[in-house]
């Protein structure tokens, strides 16, 4: 029995099923009842929506057909790299959703549809997979930048500055990486120290800064030529 769909998308009377077939048979260019991926990427790109999408950059085009390579392998129940007509209707149902994964890159956690440059290359996290462009990239190139982490945020804050339940993962850090945090109990314990001998503590603040945290700035990270992809 045909699947009634939504008006709109189709004529009067026509099933989903119908059409996907027609479809199916319509890209399928060697007639061996299974679509490709350069198959499938040309029965995608006949959506003028998604053409439309910064139709111009070659990075761009690249990373559409490397989705779809994402899609394909998701919705590939047998494993043989091909969508037959069943698979095919699987992945175009109005209820499907790819499932929802992150990506790992340099210890970090990447939520899905999170883009980074690799070099030259694009780099998509696709259902739990960086997926990427093949470039050929310029050697004299510099790398590329990636914007800070979380844990960089976090150490950017000055004690005066943390949510409660933030002040446990703040000392953890402060002890990978540079000297003790104090103590809640500590900070202000010295801040009353501070009220009561101000005149003391302001003359010598330049030399021991009892309040004052120093930050733990790491910059930027480089994502060195060789990244390693979880």
């Amino acid at each position: 029995m045909s699947e009634t769909v939504d008006p709109g998308w189709f004529q009067t009377g026509v099933g989903f099923d119908d059409v996907t077939q027609e479809y199916f048979k319509s890209f399928d260019k060697n007639s061996n009842g299974k679509l490709d991926s350069n198959e499938f990427l040309a029965f995608v790109e006949r959506n003028e929506t998604a053409v439309a999408i910064d139709a111009t950059s070659e990075n761009e085009v690249l990373l559409r057909g490397l989705c779809v390579d994402a899609l394909i392998d998701i919705s590939d129940d047998d494993s043989d790299w091909e969508l037959n007509l069943k698979e095919f209707r699987h992945c175009l149902e109005p209820g499907f959703l790819p499932p929802q994964k992150k990506c790992s890159l340099e210890e970090e956690q990447y939520d899905d549809g999170a883009e980074t440059q690799v070099n030259c290359n694009s780099c998509v996290c696709a259902c739990g997979n960086w997926v990427c462009t093949a470039l050929k990239c310029d050697p004299t190139q510099a790398p590329p930048t990636v914007g800070p982490s979380k844990k960089d945020d976090l150490l950017e804050k000055s004690p005066e500055e943390l949510l409660e339940e933030e002040w446990d993962e703040y000392v953890k850090l402060l002890g990978d990486n540079g000297p003790k945090a104090p103590s809640q109990e500590e900070d202000h314990a010295s801040q009353e120290e501070e009220d009561e001998d101000w005149s003391i503590e302001d003359d010598m603040d330049e030399i021991f800064p009892r309040k004052k945290h120093r930050k733990h700035k790491k910059g930027i990270k480089l994502i060195k030529e060789k990244v390693r992809f979880d």
